[in-house]
């Protein structure tokens, strides 16, 4: 049986410092990528010229994106990820390092669960020199956030490219491939694996695009997750959620997905599911917006009881809506 096309999805933007040891790694795998294609987001460094070094001295097939404006890292993984040619496509940031098996312990584990449509792994997070700060980024997250945590990280995923017509294009307002990509399999969460091997390290650095609570060097608990929340701003509105909901339900609704990979059941159930999420919206839209503090206090209840907090943070959301200000 022949493998499947493996494509190769990496953005750039002023990644000149440690993008050629990234490269290097994506070369050494013991299954070497199909494509790789690069997407650059206006890079003001050498980022091209090391591009270009390495697609002259390296037999792998280099498709080069250039943007004469930055995009944001959202569209321009967009960018890359539309004009991947495999069926299994793997996305990449630019100064991580891939352990050399990387793509074959993938591939063998997507060969071997034909309904499963993309996995997430674990990796290593290191310092800019690449030396290990003692954490792991699946391990941190299910510390922080839960054993049941679905959190679908870019940069350790693969997927098929039966799914992209789905994914793609990402709607508009939403920061974060991976955000939207997390957000649509909440609703199928059985067609995606997270896998706890470790396949690469990921590189925390002062230019990093995350301040994540769980790319801090040490060790986190739920509390600092909890106490990170509380420091940032309370949402004021969730209109732009309702948007992503709405977008989801919409992109269900075109036949050719449905016909390709989902069955019924699995379709209804994802609707019904969106549509309580869709009403759940509504209600804390409604909450966040009541100046009273009692009546706040009394919808609140009257929204944990309901068990609406399970389509947000649970408890901890509903201490942010009794405490917010």
């Amino acid at each position: 049986m022949l493998r499947p096309r493996v494509s190769v999805a990496l953005c750039t933007y002023n990644g000149a410092q440690f993008l050629a040891e990234q490269l290097s790694s994506i070369y050494s795998q013991t299954i070497k990528p199909d494509e790789l294609v690069i997407s650059d987001d206006a890079s003001t460094d050498n980022t091209l010229e090391i591009i270009e070094d390495f697609m002259a001295s390296k037999a792998i097939p280099v498709r080069l994106l250039t943007h004469k404006k930055n995009s944001g890292f959202t569209s321009n993984f967009q960018s890359a990820i539309l004009e991947c040619n495999g069926s299994v496509i793997f996305l990449s940031d630019q100064d991580d390092i891939w352990y050399p098996d990387k793509i074959e312990v993938c591939l063998n584990l997507l060969d071997t669960h034909p309904d499963i449509l993309g996995l997430t792994h674990e990796a290593r997070l290191v310092n800019h020199n690449g030396d290990p700060l003692g954490t792991f980024l699946r391990a941190q997250i299910l510390r922080g956030y839960g054993p049941s945590d679905s959190t679908i990280t870019g940069c350790v995923s693969c997927f098929r490219q039966d799914i992209r017509e789905l994914l793609f294009p990402v709607p508009l307002n939403i920061v974060g491939h991976d955000t939207w990509i997390s957000y649509v399999f909440t609703f199928f969460a059985s067609r995606w694996i997270f896998l706890d091997v470790c396949l690469q390290d990921i590189r925390r650095h002062f230019s990093n695009a995350s301040e994540w609570i769980v790319n801090t060097s040490r060790p986190i608990t739920s509390l600092d997750v909890m106490l990170w929340q509380l420091r940032s701003p309370p949402a004021s509105s969730y209109s732009n959620r309702i948007a992503i909901n709405n977008a989801l339900r919409s992109r269900l609704s075109m036949s050719p997905i449905t016909i390709q990979y989902l069955n019924l059941s699995e379709l209804q159930s994802a609707k019904c599911l969106l549509d309580q999420e869709h009403g759940a919206l509504l209600r804390r839209d409604r909450i966040v917006n009541t100046i009273n503090p009692l009546s706040r206090f009394i919808f609140s209840l009257i929204f944990l009881f309901h068990g609406n907090y399970k389509f947000f943070n649970g408890y901890k959301s509903f201490l942010r809506d009794v405490l917010r200000l």
